[in-house]
């Protein structure tokens, strides 16, 4: 018998989302259709939810209609998205949301990898600047 570890802190339960992210680059294959009833069944083993994500970001690739027809196949085997359906390349704006604030927290460094390492492990003090006066990463670890 497995028994759980004692936790020096409440842990933090989660409900169980599964999901399937089909690339609508033609039909809807065996393959796909064994790994979207795979990940179905483990959200409702879970009793969490199941949703759908179409990865229609390579648009060179992208069939016109093919996502369309793996969502009613999915459908025609019984199997519904708990969500709406998200379609990524929809959702640019969201992205570019996404893509300011973490801007806001980027900075040019001008250190190598063996000096950011260095830093880490504490064998090296970072200064908060390097001699072209850019900040480094060293002044963050």
């Amino acid at each position: 018998m497995l028994i759980p570890p004692q936790l020096p802190f409440p842990a933090v339960v989660r409900p169980y989302v599964g999901r399937f992210a089909p690339s609508p680059t033609g039909a809807l294959h065996a393959g796909s259709l064994v790994a979207a009833l795979a990940s179905y069944l483990d959200a409702q083993a879970h009793q969490g939810q199941w949703l759908v994500r179409i990865e229609d970001v390579d648009q060179t690739r992208t069939v016109p209609g093919a996502a369309e027809s793996m969502v009613a196949q999915l459908q025609a085997f019984g199997m519904e998205a708990d969500g709406e359906i998200v379609w990524q390349s929809r959702r640019d704006d969201l992205y570019a949301v996404a893509f300011d604030k973490l801007q806001e927290h980027v900075f040019a460094c001008g250190c190598t990898r063996s000096e950011i390492a260095d830093s880490i492990s504490g064998s090296v003090a970072g200064s908060v600047t390097d001699a072209a006066g850019m900040a480094t990463a060293a002044a963050i670890y």
